[in-house]
């Protein structure tokens, strides 16, 4: 079973694509990745609806390795790059893999 977080952010009006890019240039999934062993894949995502939503999803060999990245001096400060260019931060979501299909 793998777990998957959701963390969704509201940009500042007209400044998602200037939150995405130093999202990037800050490498904070890159930082995810090479503090936390359990980290599987990580991915952010622009929406297609809403042009000042994006979301960041990560995947988790387990809960206890998304709980140490919560916890983590590395997750807290990557913030100060980050929150002047949002206008929102909704509290990460944990959900446990259900059910799976992949592609043939």
């Amino acid at each position: 079973m793998t777990f998957r977080a959701w963390l969704s952010v509201r940009a500042q009006p007209g400044r998602r694509d200037e939150l995405a890019a130093a999202f990037v240039a800050r490498r904070i999934i890159e930082e995810c990745r090479d503090t936390i062993p359990g980290f599987l894949q990580g991915e952010l995502l622009l929406s297609e609806d809403d042009p000042d939503a994006l979301c960041v999803t990560v995947e988790w060999a387990d809960r206890q390795s998304f709980l140490d990245w919560q916890a983590s001096p590395v997750r807290r400060a990557q913030a100060p790059a980050l929150l002047p260019l949002a206008q929102s931060v909704q509290a990460s979501q944990l959900f446990s893999s259900a059910h799976r299909v992949a592609q043939r």
